[in-house]
């Protein structure tokens, strides 16, 4: 398999799901304009649960279609169908479950507001489960221009659905309606799109839209143990949102949680290359070199865009969070200050190369050390540091995650720790990025202005020193190794180079 046939592939889902995520994107930014800080901070423990529950109850299920339905076309409607029961059982049973236990939860999340909330949420998630097969399946039958269509499309959707109950009544309740009304027209939809795609691609009879115990057996027996990391993963991810909600007020939780600002676009990307990485990794396992360099070159190309993003957003927090979600959050800057921490990290994708490498129970013990360092800091660093201190340790948990994730796969790839990483790149990179920032920092001291003029000015200043360092550094090298040509032939060498 050749890099252009799985980037491609890769490339279009990514369109849609960036367009998608800058329409959801918005819907925060709305919120913070529309809601009372206290209500935006119900607004941000409602979508936490959310987030939480609908990675978990998935079980494994839908994952399972990228399995199935390639290795077995003919009865792509049978597997479909399903995880599409399993997801409607699960939806109902997330959905009793909030609306039984709302006052429980809302009374260990510290705010009362809560209550009225959840057994709206419940059928939101509900149906969100039950759709949650349209994309796997829209992929795993080979029309990525229709799942990047379909990403785009429901995100807008849902965004538009979701604000534009709020222009009659600024009320929580409202979205959640909104939200509801979407998920009604998505599962009419997903059930439509599949039904005319599996019609029209050629099945047969034998693998109809029918339930398959036998199938079902199958995809369970494969889903499941990969439901036990995703829980881990989910619960350590999110574990440091929860103590900070029980322990502080809506208000203040809505400050945390805006430091705690997703970027989309490095979700996306970092999936994205993730997954190229993971398909030509696979491809390449009889050749031991060659894996090591796909590996050092995906650390290499990630780095050089989260490296510099994350130390743009750390000489613009202020100015980025006051555009973003006015000066009532500004307290939110230097939290988010850290935060971007994580951005950078993520320039090492170790879970993935784990999952290459097939090396599933290590990574679920990885999840649970993470999950351990949460729960046992988390407490006294918020005692003693306040929100930056919960914000320490999540940023701990990840970096120790990373560094005990490249020591094992440094000896799975038959490496050292030394190669196991482009370390002369990474730090080129970082110092190059340090005195950009630099730059950044100098280009909007002291003016006075708005901050988009001074986010603009740091931005340029940023910009041209990294482009002007970043470029010196690639004539150097192109001189040393004689020409351009050498320079990307010198790409795939042994481990050791960097």
């Amino acid at each position: 398999m050749t890099l252009t046939s799985t980037f491609r592939p890769a490339l279009i889902v990514a369109s849609g799901r960036v367009a998608g995520a800058a329409a959801s994107f918005l819907v925060p930014l709305v919120l913070v304009r529309v809601l009372a800080q206290d209500d935006f901070g119900t607004y941000k423990q409602v979508f936490l649960l959310f987030a939480t529950l609908f990675g978990i109850a998935q079980v494994g299920i839908a994952e399972s279609l990228y399995y199935f339905i390639p290795g077995d076309p003919r009865n792509a409607g049978r597997y479909a169908t399903n995880a599409l029961l399993v997801l409607l059982f699960a939806g109902g049973v997330c959905a009793l479950a909030l609306a039984a236990g709302a006052d429980l939860v809302a009374r260990w999340m510290n705010n009362p507001d809560l209550a009225p909330m959840l057994p709206l949420l419940g059928i939101f998630l509900g149906l969100m489960l039950a759709t949650a097969i349209l994309e796997p399946a829209l992929t795993s039958l080979g029309r990525v221009a229709s799942t990047a269509a379909a990403y785009a499309a429901s995100d807008f959707l849902r965004a538009a659905l979701c604000l534009l109950p709020l222009l009659v009544v600024a009320d929580l309740r409202s979205l959640l309606c909104g939200a509801i009304l979407f998920g009604l027209l998505r599962l009419g939809g997903t059930v439509l799109i599949l039904k005319r795609t599996l019609a029209g691609s050629g099945r047969s009879p034998a693998g109809g839209a029918v339930f398959d115990a036998a199938l079902l057996r199958r995809q369970l027996a494969y889903a499941l143990p990969f439901a036990a990391a995703i829980v881990l993963y989910a619960v350590q991810e999110n574990l440091h949102q929860y103590v900070v909600a029980s322990r502080v007020d809506a208000a203040a939780f809505a400050i945390y949680a805006v430091g705690c600002l997703q970027v989309p676009f490095v979700d996306t990307f970092y999936t994205s290359a993730s997954s190229v990485m993971m398909v030509r990794m696979t491809a390449s396992r009889a050749d031991a070199g060659q894996v090591v360099a796909i590996w050092r070159d995906a650390a290499r190309k990630l780095a050089l865009v989260f490296f510099p993003m994350a130390g743009l957003f750390i000489v613009s927090a202020r100015e980025v969070i006051h555009l973003l979600f006015t000066d009532a959050y500004l307290a939110s800057a230097e939290l988010f200050r850290l935060w971007v921490a994580l951005i950078a990290l993520s320039c090492v994708p170790v879970d993935a190369a784990l999952r290459v490498c097939a090396d599933t129970r290590f990574l679920m013990a990885l999840y649970g050390l993470r999950l351990g360092i949460v729960a046992l800091a988390i407490h006294p660093a918020l005692t003693g540091f306040g929100l930056k201190g919960a914000m320490l340790v999540a940023i701990l948990s990840a970096a120790v995650g990373k560094g005990v994730g490249l020591l094992r796969l440094a000896g799975l790839l038959g490496v050292t720790v030394r190669h196991v990483l482009p370390w002369r790149s990474l730090a080129g990179l970082l110092a190059a990025t340090a005195a950009a920032m630099t730059a950044g920092h100098y280009a909007g001291r002291g003016l006075d202005a708005g901050p988009a003029f001074v986010l603009a000015a740091r931005v340029l200043a940023f910009s041209a020193v990294l482009g002007a360092l970043l470029a010196a550094a690639g004539a150097w090298r192109a001189r040393r190794l004689g020409s351009p040509g050498a320079a990307l032939a010198s790409l795939p060498a042994e481990p050791g180079r960097s």
